[in-house]
C-alpha cells in the first residue's frame, strides 16, 4: 500500500510538470530560456556541465583527452521545407548531422549549443515540437544541451547547432590517414535517404530550392510515381528526415588500432570519398558490386525503373561512416563488429598510390550513364 501511494504520488507530480511545459508560451528570448531549462534538468547529470543559465557553459575535462568540435547550420529553403518534414523531425535532424561528424572523429559526445533565428510565426508550440525530437536524440546518446543563443529573424528559420566531444590523442580519426593497400569500408546500406526525398516529392508539388536541385540530379518524371507499399515508403522517408548518426559504431572503430582513416556520408559516396582521397593524398578504386543497397532501395529503383547505384553514390545524407582499415584486419574486424552491433560492415574497395595525371576514383562494374550525375552542392 505505501509503494502504491508513493507511485501514484510521482505520477501527479510528474503530470504536473508535464502540464506547466505543455502550457507554457514561448513568446519572448526570456521564455525560450525558462522552457529550455525545465525540458534539459535531467541532463546534468550525463556530463561534468553547467548548463543553460550562465554567461557561458563550462566543461570539466579530463586531462588526457582532446576536444572535438563540430557545427552545421540548417537554412529554411536550402536544406529543409517545412511542407515537408515536421518540426519533431527537424529538432531531430538538426542534431543527428552533427553528432554524425563527432562519430566520424571516433569523439564521444558530450553537449550540443543550439542558436535559432526564427521569425516570430514559428514561435509557441513549433519551437516545443522542435524541441521534442532534439531532445529525444541528445537523450539517447546522453548529449546535454548547454545553451546557444535565440533571435528573432525576418522571413526563414535558421539553425545552428554545435556539438562537443572528447577523445584520447591515440583514438582520433581523420579523413587524411589513409594508406595505399587499405580497404574502404562503410557502416551501412547506402542512398535510402535520397530515395526518401524523391517520394517526398511526389507526396508535394512544391519543393524548396535545395530540395528540388538535389532531386534533379537523379530525376523522375511525374507519371513515374512510385507505387510502393506503406512500410517501404515510411523505411526511406524515416531514413532522410530521421537519420541515426552512428555515434557507438564510431566510438568502436575510433578504438582499432587498424582502422586508419574516417568521415561520415553526408554528401554521397562518390563526392565524399574524393575528399578523403584528396586528404590523404591517394587514389581509389571502387567495385560497384559491392556497395550496399538495402532492400526498400532496390524496391524503389525496380519500382522507377532507375539503378540504386546511382542513388547510393550520389544522393548524399546518409550519414553512414566511411573508413579505411588495414586489409590483413578486415575479417577480425567485421566478425567483432557483428558480435557488438549484430549487423555488417561492408567493404567496397581499395586505396590505391597517388598518380600526377588520371583520376582520383577508379570504378569497376559500373557503367559511364551512372556516373554521370553531380552530387548535391550546398550553395
Amino acid at each position: 500500500m505505501f509503494l502504491e501511494v508513493l507511485s501514484n504520488s510521482y505520477w501527479l507530480i510528474d503530470l504536473s510538470i508535464g502540464e506547466i511545459l505543455k502550457r507554457m508560451k514561448i513568446q519572448t528570448e526570456d521564455d525560450w530560456i525558462a522552457y529550455l531549462k525545465k525540458k534539459t534538468e535531467n541532463h546534468k547529470k550525463w556530463n561534468r556541465a553547467l548548463l543553460i543559465g550562465d554567461d557561458g557553459a563550462v566543461i570539466s575535462q579530463k586531462s588526457h583527452k582532446r576536444m572535438v568540435l563540430c557545427s552545421d547550420t540548417l537554412v529554411e529553403g536550402i536544406h529543409f521545407d517545412l511542407n515537408h518534414i515536421s518540426w519533431k523531425d527537424l529538432g531531430w535532424k538538426s542534431l543527428a548531422v552533427n553528432l554524425s561528424d563527432i562519430a566520424a572523429m571516433g569523439a564521444t559526445p558530450l553537449g550540443s549549443l543550439l542558436n535559432i533565428s526564427t521569425p516570430k510565426k514559428y514561435f509557441g508550440d513549433h519551437l516545443k515540437d522542435f524541441l521534442h525530437g532534439y531532445l529525444k536524440l541528445s537523450s539517447d546518446h546522453k548529449v546535454s544541451l548547454l545553451g546557444g543563443d535565440t533571435t528573432g529573424s525576418p522571413h526563414s528559420l535558421f539553425i545552428s547547432v554545435t556539438v562537443l566531444g572528447e577523445v584520447s590523442p591515440k583514438k582520433i580519426k581523420t579523413r587524411s590517414m589513409a594508406n595505399p593497400g587499405d580497404l574502404i569500408c562503410v557502416t551501412g546500406p547506402l542512398g535510402d535517404s535520397h530515395a526518401g526525398l524523391v517520394i517526398q516529392s511526389f507526396k508535394n508539388e512544391s519543393l524548396s530550392e535545395g530540395e528540388f536541385r538535389e532531386a534533379i540530379h537523379l530525376s523522375h518524371r511525374r507519371e513515374d510515381i512510385p507505387s510502393l507499399s506503406s512500410v517501404i515508403k515510411k523505411s526511406l522517408l524515416s531514413a532522410h528526415y530521421r537519420p541515426i548518426p552512428r555515434v557507438e559504431e564510431g566510438i568502436w572503430l575510433g578504438r582499432q588500432s587498424s582502422v586508419t582513416s574516417m568521415m561520415d556520408l553526408s554528401d554521397g559516396l562518390a563526392k565524399d570519398l574524393t575528399r578523403l582521397c584528396h586528404s590523404s593524398e591517394v587514389r581509389a578504386q571502387i567495385d560497384g558490386q559491392q556497395i550496399p543497397i538495402s532492400k526498400a532501395l532496390k524496391a524503389f529503383a525496380q519500382d522507377c525503373k532507375k539503378n540504386p547505384l546511382e542513388l547510393a553514390l550520389f544522393g548524399g545524407e546518409d550519414y553512414e561512416l566511411l573508413f579505411t582499415c588495414k586489409e590483413k584486419s578486415f575479417s577480425s574486424l567485421q566478425l567483432r563488429f557483428q558480435k557488438k552491433f549484430k549487423k555488417s560492415l561492408f567493404a567496397l574497395g581499395k586505396i590505391l598510390p597517388s598518380k600526377k595525371q588520371g583520376p582520383l576514383l577508379e570504378w569497376l562494374h559500373l557503367s559511364p550513364n551512372i556516373l554521370a550525375p553531380k552530387p548535391f552542392e550546398h550553395f
